[in-house]
């Protein structure tokens, strides 16, 4: 009996999905912050919440950008390092 699995699928490896997976929600972390604000970083100023620029934000947006930018500088770094070693593991099982 043949694999069921379409053409375009066969040969690919958990790994290999794995490794997509981590690099896909990566960049969709970065994209949705630089959609989102994109004058930031965000900063307390004289008149409340300022961007780069000067534009005044709420406390809502400020409080928005610093999750993302937490989440950003959480996942990232894992994200990377996690990338790294699968990029080893299946490197090493060759």
């Amino acid at each position: 009996m043949g694999s069921t699995l379409p053409n375009w699928l066969r040969g690919v490896t958990t790994a290999r999905v794995a490794t997509y997976c981590v690099a896909l929600l990566m960049a969709a972390l970065f994209l949705y912050g630089l959609a989102r604000f994109p004058d930031a970083p965000l900063h307390i100023c004289a008149s409340g919440y300022c961007g780069k620029q000067g534009q005044p934000h709420t406390l809502s947006e400020y409080t928005d950008f610093k999750v993302w930018e937490r989440a950003l500088f959480i996942c990232w770094p894992v994200g990377m390092i996690t990338l790294f070693l699968l990029q080893r593991w299946t490197s090493s099982r060759k």
